[in-house]
């Protein structure tokens, strides 16, 4: 899992490349990164990208919820970008109604779209 930070007109956004797999294994890495970019009043998006990853267990579905409810009650848009096909049904079949999904969305185009 990589973080990353982007400065725009407006604020930062936080990135973060979720690796091969989202699980339970990586809990503590993507809470903490996910409760500083909410903790930073800076911070005026998140973005997910999940162009790497190949296995999403239910964990990671409870982790995305969890970042969901968290970022929409501080008014924070989070975008899960680049999924795969396999990836983007999974997140289908949940109630994902108030995150953004695009499997084919360009991260870089996101973070210019913000300026």
């Amino acid at each position: 899992m990589k973080i990353f930070l982007d400065h725009v007109r407006g604020g930062k956004v936080v990135r973060i490349d979720v690796g091969k797999q989202l699980d339970f294994t990586a809990y503590k890495r993507f809470t903490r990164a996910t409760l500083r970019a909410l903790e930073d009043p800076e911070v005026v998006a998140i973005v997910v990208d999940l162009s790497a990853t190949h296995l999403l267990f239910d964990s990671g579905k409870a982790m995305l919820i969890d970042l969901k409810m968290r970022a929409n009650s501080l008014g924070i848009p989070l975008r899960l970008l680049n999924s795969s096909p396999e990836i983007w049904h999974k997140l289908a079949m949940v109630e994902y109604s108030k995150i953004h999904l695009n499997r084919y969305a360009n991260v870089g185009v996101y973070s210019r779209s913000l300026r």
